[in-house]
């Protein structure tokens, strides 16, 4: 069983605790999974030997992020250009005042032209992706290590979504069927406003490699409710090759002490883009801290990770002379260890999840097993919003509902600070979020798959006629 993950163990990324765990239960099972991963960016030298160790029963196939050479000569001109455009221009007599006047004028124009050839040149190299050259030579290794080991499956997980095309070129240079495990859709979806040429470009191509997947893979798994009802509208042929498998939450996301009483400390750790707009939140915040009623000497609002700022405002800026200024604190990334620490110390874990329809963010989740309340800023048609529907603690609100989501802090305050009490989802409500059952049914849809036989890239059952 082959394993075709960009992201794995060590990497940072959410995704990778997919893979890993999915990696290990095989591993449990007997069934010997390939595992072919970047393993953090920097293949298999990323492995310490005990780590590695752990790994027994896989064969590990680690394939480093390669330099590009392309992407290095276009950094070596833009440093050449701009040295050019900033050296300092001489003039000697009056006679030559209109020769200097042009001359001036074409840095500044050299300048404009090249921040669109940078656009563009930059929009189509990553177009898809940024890791098709990755991909290229992982499945070359995949290929080779099938051929010398065998394997019944491949399992491909993404994004980044060029690794699909290349799981399905190394299922047909090996004669396997493939499974697709989509974490997120194949491209933006809705497009933002304001989206340019090149962006609405790759939300075309991302389209067409969405419909080859769904034409080759044996079965198709997603993260989501919302995405899996929208592919089996789309390829109505293949419905029953589609699964929904959330996201899940390890078994030692459990158990967390609980919150220390008497404090409202509300956290925030991801990065801020796309929609995740927190200005909402934070004049909510402002209006709770500017209530004479309110001690926020007992308050405190964290952000950490690459949330300095959102579309171009600063937050240190935004809050400024605010009286949430005094309880709000922006942090940058820290290690998982301290923000284990930092989520212990909480009584409230904040969640952005604003514009993201077919999309569950990975960290809910965790947040789900934490012991602690939730603040999740969504809309209530969200595939978010529909997942944690009637699970205590999870308190939802829309972006724009400025009323609604000070109604929110009041409440949290009202019992985190005055009363000591905390209303944390119950273990019973969020069990089927566990990572166990994640495996189970995974394993089982590729145990499913790799019974099916490929006819002119479509795939059966062996004893069916009919297409699934």
């Amino acid at each position: 069983m082959v394993l075709f993950s960009y992201h794995f163990h060590p990497s940072s990324e959410v995704g990778a605790k997919r893979t890993t765990a999915l990696a290990r239960h095989l591993a449990t099972l007997g069934a010997r999974p390939i595992v072919v991963s970047a393993f953090g960016g920097h293949g298999l030298a990323a492995l310490d030997p005990e780590v590695r160790t752990s790994f027994g029963g896989m064969t590990l196939v680690g394939v480093a992020e390669s330099r590009n050479a392309i992407v290095e000569a276009a950094v070596w001109l833009k440093g050449a250009l701009r040295r050019r455009t900033a050296a300092p221009r001489t003039t000697s007599g009056a006679g030559r005042t209109g020769a200097s006047s042009a001359a001036a004028v074409r840095p500044g124009m050299l300048l404009r032209l090249h921040t669109r050839l940078h656009r563009w040149f930059f929009g189509l190299l990553h177009i898809i992706d940024g890791h098709k050259q990755w991909t290229l030579i992982a499945a070359c290794r995949a290929v080779a290590t099938v051929r010398r080991d065998g394997s019944e499956v491949v399992f491909v997980s993404g994004p980044p979504m060029s690794t699909i095309v290349g799981a399905a070129w190394i299922g047909r240079r090996t004669d396997l069927p493939v499974v697709v495990d989509l974490r997120d859709p194949c491209y933006p979806n809705p497009l933002p406003a304001g989206a340019d040429s090149i962006m609405r470009l790759g939300a075309d191509l991302g389209l067409r490699v969405e419909a080859w997947a769904m034409k080759r893979a044996a079965a198709v798994v997603c993260t989501s409710a919302g995405l899996a009802t929208a592919l089996k509208s789309r390829y109505p042929y293949r419905a029953a090759s589609i699964h929904c498998i959330p996201n899940g939450f390890d078994d030692d996301a459990t158990g967390q002490p609980p919150p220390r009483p008497g404090v409202l400390s509300i956290v925030f750790a991801g990065a801020l883009y796309v929609n995740r707009d927190p200005f909402a939140f934070l004049e909510a915040v402002d209006a709770l801290a500017s209530d004479l009623t309110t001690d926020i000497a007992r308050i405190r609002v964290l952000f950490v990770g690459e949330c300095a700022e959102f579309r171009g405002v600063r937050l240190r800026d935004w809050l400024g002379e605010r009286r949430a200024n005094a309880i709000v604190e922006v942090r940058p990334p820290v290690s998982s260890r301290e923000l284990d620490r930092l989520y212990a110390d909480a009584t409230v874990l904040l969640n952005f999840a604003q514009g993201q329809p077919l999309q569950v963010p990975a960290k809910t989740f965790e947040q789900l097993a934490s012991g602690r309340e939730l603040i999740l800023v969504s809309e209530a048609t969200s595939d978010t919003a529909r997942m944690v529907a009637g699970i205590g603690g999870v308190h939802r609100v829309d972006d724009g509902d400025r009323s609604g989501m000070l109604a929110v802090l009041r409440d949290l305050y009202r019992r985190h600070v005055v009363d000591g009490t905390i209303n944390a989802p119950r273990p019973d409500e969020i069990q089927h979020f566990s990572r166990a059952t994640q495996n189970e049914r995974l394993t089982a849809v590729l145990a499913a798959a790799a019974k099916r036989v490929r006819r002119q890239d479509r795939y059966f059952i062996e004893d069916e006629s009919a297409s699934p």
